[in-house]
């Protein structure tokens, strides 16, 4: 093969290769988390009655620096979650309440999730305040009572918008049951 063959077949294989690399979209830094917790921390979607429900929701940041986020919402949107409980009867949601009385207003909250540690919003239904951690904003529990025996589900959504990232829509829909 002579030298001009050998050129014309490189810059066909450099041509094809360039046509069919990836581009590779990297994934968003931040991670959201929500899970139940028992009485003595462990996740779990079964409690006894009687025994308090922890709450927790983390905002985790996967990146090695600093990211700038802001809650985003309405008039009639939290600005934080808000986590609502629903007895499940036969698939038949009704709303219980919520963990927390929710503060609505218009505004946007500017935050910084740390590269070392995670937003938290971590609340009890009983209203535990030993339990009870928030990085950001506060909260002002209800007089919920315990609740009995049945199946449940906990809903809510939380949508925050970034300085130099995309929107992240955090909704979550998790059943438990009370025995």
């Amino acid at each position: 093969m002579d030298t001009s063959k050998r050129i014309l077949l490189a810059l066909v294989i450099l041509a094809v290769a360039g046509c069919s690399k990836k581009e590779v979209i990297p994934e968003h830094p931040v991670e959201v988390q929500f899970q139940l917790l028992n009485a003595t921390g462990e996740p779990t979607t079964s409690f006894r009655e009687g025994e308090d429900i922890v709450f927790e929701y983390r905002m985790v940041n996967r990146s090695s620096e600093d990211i700038v986020w802001y809650d985003q919402n309405e008039m009639d949107k939290p600005v934080y979650p808000v986590f609502n409980v629903y007895k499940d009867i036969s698939g038949d949601l009704t709303l219980v309440g919520p963990t927390h009385a929710p503060y609505i207003f218009d505004f946007k909250w500017g935050n910084t999730l740390l590269s070392t540690s995670p937003a938290v919003i971590r609340v009890t239904w009983l209203g535990n305040a030993e339990e009870t951690k928030i990085t950001w904003g506060s909260i002002k529990y209800l007089d919920n009572s315990s609740l009995p025996k049945g199946k449940y589900v906990v809903k809510f959504e939380h949508a925050i918008q970034f300085a130099k990232f995309d929107q992240l829509y955090a909704h979550f829909n998790v059943p438990f049951e009370i025995h």
